[in-house]
């Protein structure tokens, strides 16, 4: 599809046509964004936004010198957004995580206990005089 309809529509300030084919190009964004970077939808839509927050004050203050060139651009835009965005998610979140000590689960070491005790004491009953003598001797 051809945007240079848009970047004319926004140097002379069309709103409607702007707006118009900013609303044909979102879909085609966020799929694009969902398909190749393994985005989310609400990630794909956070940067698809931020990528026309950046365009459109750039096409207004210093016009665009490839209007044909306007989806690559914008496809490109687009994933420099997600990939920031990504970068700069908040990690403080995440070093509380790191900070904590990890602690071994005691539920599953008791059966585990329990269940190696089970099999000692079987183990014991089919030994034989003074052998079993000593290994309860050992085991008390």
């Amino acid at each position: 599809m051809d945007y240079s309809e848009l970047v004319r529509a926004i140097q002379k300030g069309d709103d409607v046509t702007a707006d118009r084919m900013c609303a044909e190009a979102i879909p085609i964004l966020k799929k694009y964004l969902i398909a190749n970077l393994n985005a989310t939808p609400e990630d794909a839509e956070d940067a698809v936004q931020k990528m026309f927050l950046y365009l459109i004050p750039k096409i207004r203050r210093d016009g665009f010198n490839n209007p044909g060139g306007l989806l690559a651009y914008m496809l490109t835009g687009v994933r420099h957004a997600y990939y920031k965005n990504i970068r700069d998610f908040d990690l403080e979140e995440l070093e509380v995580l790191v900070e904590e000590p990890s602690v071994n689960a005691p539920q599953i070491w008791n059966l585990i206990n329990e269940e190696r005790a089970e099999i000692l004491k079987i183990c014991i009953e089919y030994l034989k005089g003074h052998h079993r003598t000593l290994v309860e001797f050992i085991f008390e």
